[in-house]
C-alpha cells in the first residue's frame, strides 16, 4: 500500500483521480479522503489517498 497526498484546485484533484487513476489498470484505489482546506489559501485543498497494485486477473 502507498498513501498519497494530492495538493492543487479541487478541479485539479479531481481530474487526476478521474482521467489518470480510474484508466490506469495497474492502480487500484483503497481509500480517498475528503478535501481539507490549505492554510493561507481559498485556492488549495489537499486529498489523501491509499492505493495499492491491482490484483493480477485471469
Amino acid at each position: 500500500m502507498i498513501k498519497v497526498r494530492l495538493q492543487g484546485t479541487r478541479e485539479e484533484i479531481l481530474w487526476f483521480r478521474e482521467q489518470i487513476l480510474a484508466r490506469n489498470g495497474n492502480i487500484e484505489v483503497n481509500e480517498i479522503s475528503d478535501f481539507f482546506n490549505n492554510k493561507g489559501t481559498k485556492k488549495f485543498v489537499r486529498n489523501y489517498m491509499e492505493i495499492s497494485k491491482a490484483k493480477k486477473r485471469k
